[in-house]
């Protein structure tokens, strides 16, 4: 079961922290020319804090020898998940979007691509959690 829960944990991890940074540090975002300097800044900021958490938290997955350090790898990530969760269910309080026109491409049925895969990163994260948490 614990080897289970790390594969789970691990692949939700490895979204936030590898993705991110290889879609993200190009001209659709990190060096767009129509964002301000600011923005760019928080968007560097933000992937390599996401990054780095991610990083730690695989470490906690793989590298702790007991449950603790299992469970709190997997809440790392559902914070960090979950962060986005509530950015997107919050994007009409700051006129927010997913995509900006020429950014990521829609997914399967038209979804973004962005909430497919942080959306479903989340389940395998709260799945993998909950082995973690009640394994025996």
């Amino acid at each position: 079961m614990r080897l289970i829960s790390q594969i789970l944990l691990t692949v939700a991890a490895l979204i936030y922290t590898v993705l991110p940074p290889l879609v993200d540090f190009n001209m659709s975002h990190a060096l767009h020319p129509e964002w301000s300097g600011h923005a760019r800044f928080h968007m560097v900021w933000l992937v390599v804090a996401n990054s780095s958490l991610g990083v730690l938290a695989l470490y906690l997955i793989w590298g702790r020898a007991n449950q603790g350090g299992l469970v709190l790898g997997g809440i790392i990530t559902a914070l960090i998940l979950g962060a986005f969760m509530v950015a997107a269910a919050t994007m009409p309080m700051y006129d927010g979007a997913l995509a900006d026109v020429g950014g990521v491409e829609p997914g399967p049925g038209g979804l973004d691509a962005n909430l497919l895969g942080f959306g479903m990163a989340f389940a395998i994260n709260a799945f993998g959690l909950v082995l973690a948490v009640f394994r025996r």
